[in-house]
């Protein structure tokens, strides 16, 4: 990882998982992060652990699913240290139940916090991006977004990331910006060990497993 030190860098989500661990790696290679998830006690821990270490950490508890709360996140950064170079958009939620369930209340919970609290994240930074003429947005996502499963809901909002992220890089022109995805393998005992011989992301349906290279849905 090179041209990290000194780098500003959000991240929601950061009190634990992922968020937590690109905390603790970007604050020792000298990048100063900005942490904002929900659970207060756990995200002052990580910064904690962070400034501890020798790192330079500043929190604040945010809901993602509150545009407010996620403007002030990112507002702390470019006031605390004067610009913003990168936004992780980490924050997510999963609750997995059938269709049928009819869980509606989770399914408003995932488009709140793993669809909007996204583009909460693209609305403060961007302005501060352009302003500056440069900035990274770096969404994470779940492979369960690309690879649907026919009986959980969990994943149904997922795919509303890599599709704003491909909608941002047809903007990037005007400004050096950028916005990958980071997609996260979620597989069940026995589907990593499968799927190792065909290199896909998560194990297919049934009776759909790809083919040897070159056949038809061969990766």
């Amino acid at each position: 990882m090179s041209g990290i030190d000194g780098k500003v860098i959000v991240i929601t989500g950061a009190s634990s998982g992922i968020g937590r661990a690109a905390a603790l790696l970007l604050a020792r290679r000298g990048a100063k992060v900005v942490l904002g998830a929900r659970g207060h006690d756990e995200l002052e821990a990580v910064a904690r652990e962070v400034q501890v270490s020798g790192g330079d950490a500043v929190h604040r508890r945010t809901d993602v699913s509150k545009r407010q709360d996620v403007a002030a996140l990112v507002g702390l950064a470019a006031d605390r240290h004067g610009k913003l170079d990168v936004l992780i958009t980490n924050a997510g939620i999963g609750p997995i139940s059938k269709l049928q369930e009819l869980r509606v209340e989770d399914w408003e919970a995932m488009v709140d916090v793993n669809v909007k609290g996204l583009l909460y994240g693209i609305a403060a930074a961007l302005p501060i991006f352009r302003r500056q003429g440069f900035g990274h947005i770096v969404n994470t996502s779940s492979t369960a977004g690309i690879q649907m499963s026919p009986n959980a809901m969990r994943n149904r909002p997922r795919p509303a990331v890599p599709s704003g992220r491909n909608q941002k890089r047809s903007q990037a022109p005007m400004a050096d910006l950028s916005a990958p995805v980071m997609a996260v393998p979620v597989l069940r005992a026995g589907e990593a060990a499968r799927c190792r011989k065909c290199r896909c992301a998560s194990s297919p349906p049934p009776g759909s497993h790809p083919a040897a290279p070159g056949s038809p849905g061969s990766l």
